[in-house]
């Protein structure tokens, strides 16, 4: 019995090291701020001394010491409008991001250091962006259009996020959805406007269809789907609601063709013409001259 207590005691005790987590919000906005959270755990023997805080894209952004508390944490002079410290406390560090752009995602990393062991802990955060889109707009709308020639219209609008959102088109005709996906042909392409960071994105949608007699009083709706804001298109486009723009009801019409002509030569009378005195008599003169 002494012998195994001798051997349990001789056993190595099992110590838990120190221990760092991170944590992001969520729903982060671009324009908006995002907060990030660096707390950890140790036992006295580990007491941390430094917190570094890193990212994918930005290298170091904060060094803070954290043997005393309140912290004391500093930044690089370009960072310090981007990047503030919120609060220090004990095992607790937490800063904000600010005015948040599509350049901000990435991965945030915060790591203690045990200078005199040189003894280190990470832990990692995965910050996401999410980018509004906007009200599409139209151009270049043919509602107006003969039969057999193209009913058009152009949507523009940006779309959110890169590669997170899209345009759709929808059809109605008399206000009721009416399924003209095999007649409808749509292109689309990203733009680059003035000022833009490419985020949200920017879509060009431009859609035609061939018209008919049948597509009487057809409206084209283009919708903006996005998953982050609104992940389908609803059944009709409000705008005051919706991220949608709609045309004016299509107008197809018809040329009239022209009455044929009856007969040939000096003998010529339009069908839809009744001929005059005038006209017989000269018929008659020009008959005698002729036999």
């Amino acid at each position: 019995m002494f012998l195994l207590l001798m051997l349990i005691a001789a056993l190595p005790v099992c110590v838990t090291p120190m221990e760092v987590r991170s944590s992001v919000t969520v729903d982060n906005i671009k324009g908006q701020n995002a907060l990030l959270f660096c707390t950890w755990t140790a036992q006295v023997s580990e007491t941390p001394d430094k917190l570094f805080v890193l990212s994918s894209k930005q290298a170091y952004l904060l060094q803070c010491d954290v043997e005393n508390s309140p912290y004391n944490c500093t930044t690089g002079k370009l960072l310090r409008t981007k990047y503030s410290l919120l609060n220090s406390a004990q095992g607790l560090v937490s800063f904000s991001i600010s005015n948040l752009s599509c350049s901000d995602e990435g991965i945030y990393t915060c790591q203690l250091l045990q200078s005199s062991t040189l003894h280190q802990n990470s832990s990692k955060s995965v910050l996401n962006i999410k980018a509004y889109p906007s009200a599409p707009s139209l151009s270049n709308v043919q509602t107006n259009v003969q039969e057999d020639s193209n009913i058009s219209a152009t949507c523009t609008a940006g779309v959110g996020y890169p590669n997170r959102g899209q345009l759709i088109w929808k059809s109605y005709q008399n206000g009721k959805p009416v399924d003209l996906t095999s007649e409808l042909y749509s292109t689309s392409l990203n733009v680059i406007q003035p000022g833009d960071d490419s985020c949200p994105v920017t879509t060009e949608s431009t859609v035609t269809l061939k018209a008919n007699i049948k597509h009487q009083n057809i409206t084209l709706a283009c919708f903006v789907v996005n998953p982050d804001i609104q992940p389908t298109a609803p059944d009709n486009c409000i705008p005051s609601t919706n991220l949608c723009s709609e045309t004016k009801q299509v107008n197809v019409y018809r040329v009239k063709q022209p009455d044929p002509v009856v007969g040939s030569g000096p003998n010529v009378v339009c069908a839809f013409e009744k001929p005059t005195i005038f006209a017989l008599s000269l018929i008659v003169l020009l008959r005698k001259k002729i036999f």
